[in-house]
This record gives C-alpha cells, sequence and structure tokens, in this order.
C-alpha cells in the first residue's frame, strides 16, 4: 500500500506543497449545512483525518474508511471516530461493509475516488448508505496536460454528474480548483473537480 510509509509525515508533507482539497471538500458541505453534533458523517479515503477535524470537533458521529492501517492509526489521533475502517474502495460494497451503520446525513471523499476503477458502480453503491437530502462533497481528477500514475483514473466532470444521476443524486455544484502545486513548484498546478449533490 503505497500510502503506508507516508503516514506518518503525511500532513506535514500535504502542508508543503499546498494540499487545499480537503478544506474545499468541507466547504462543499458547510456551504449548505451547519456542522452539528446531531449529523452522521463518512469519510471515504478519511487518511490522517484532514476533512473530518471540524466534523469530530463539534460532536459528530464519523465513520472513516481507508485502504491504509498507518493512515488509519494517524487518523484515530485526531479524534474520538465512532469507527475507523479497513477497506479499499471499489473491491468490497460499502454498503456491505457499512451494513450495521444507519444512514450518512454527510459522505466525504477527498483525494481519493481515482484509485477506484468502477466509479459509477461505487457511487450507485453509495446511494444506499445516505439518507433524503444527505449531502455528498467529493474529489475527482479531471483530463489536463500532465501525467500521472498508473493506478490513477482521469475522470471528466461530466462523466462524473452523469454516474452520480444515475446513481440517485442531484448535483448542486461542480467545479475545477488547484488542489496542489507538484513539488511544491507554483508554475505546477495540480486541477482536480470538487463536486457536491444531494440525495
Amino acid at each position: 500500500m503505497q500510502y503506508d510509509g507516508w503516514a506518518a509525515g503525511y500532513d506535514e508533507d500535504t502542508r508543503r506543497f499546498g494540499w487545499c482539497a480537503p478544506a474545499r471538500v468541507v466547504q462543499g458541505i458547510t456551504a449548505r449545512v451547519t456542522i452539528a453534533s446531531h449529523l452522521r458523517v463518512l469519510d471515504l479515503g478519511v487518511g490522517t483525518g484532514q476533512c473530518s477535524a471540524d466534523f469530530l470537533a463539534a460532536g459528530c458521529t464519523v465513520v472513516g474508511v481507508d485502504a491504509s492501517e498507518p493512515m488509519l492509526a494517524q487518523a484515530a489521533r485526531r479524534g474520538a471516530f465512532a469507527r475507523l475502517e479497513a477497506l479499499t474502495l471499489g473491491e468490497r460494497s460499502l454498503t456491505e461493509a457499512l451494513r450495521s451503520e444507519p444512514p450518512f446525513d454527510v459522505v466525504m471523499a477527498c483525494g481519493v475516488l481515482h484509485f477506484v476503477g468502477d466509479l459509477g458502480g461505487m457511487l450507485a453503491d453509495l446511494r444506499g448508505l445516505t439518507r433524503a437530502g444527505a449531502l455528498v462533497s467529493m474529489t475527482t481528477i479531471p483530463p489536463q496536460g500532465r501525467g500521472f500514475g498508473p493506478t490513477t483514473n482521469l475522470h471528466p466532470a461530466e462523466t462524473v454528474r452523469a454516474w452520480l444521476e444515475r446513481a440517485g443524486f442531484v448535483v448542486a455544484q461542480q467545479e475545477p480548483f488547484v488542489a496542489y502545486h507538484d513539488q511544491a513548484n507554483p508554475d505546477d498546478p495540480v486541477t482536480y473537480t470538487l463536486t457536491v449533490a444531494t440525495a
């Protein structure tokens, strides 16, 4: 697992190259709902818990899943998660893995969905975990004038929108943004797409 050895230094390294995607994902939620303790939150690809921090501080019930056990261990240091589950997205049904969980009010997925082979199928599966009116805030990587590793799947924004709509979500916001600068080089921005949808 490529992130296992990065877990201890992940927060410091991402701060150095200007990683702003977690903040954008959270803003996609807070522009529409106030963070309050009654919210049930699912953080897909939780990593070290960067997206979850404000929700944990507010006393929300937060469930985090990630493929990397060392990343989950770092997340556990950030606050009192209700559950942290080792899970590789796309390899096992989310509804099966989390079948004991009541429906979620908020779902976040930051910097992880480009690793999912069948993203359309996973989004359809995700709909079964959300209550009516739930918010989903997520990042994907669109095609752009640069190369990525062999495990990275690039998705045009319109394709992501179509998958969400087919799954029963309504897209409320979709926009590109600079997620970070490669090797902290201000002349080498990396573009992600933020998508916010309601169930």
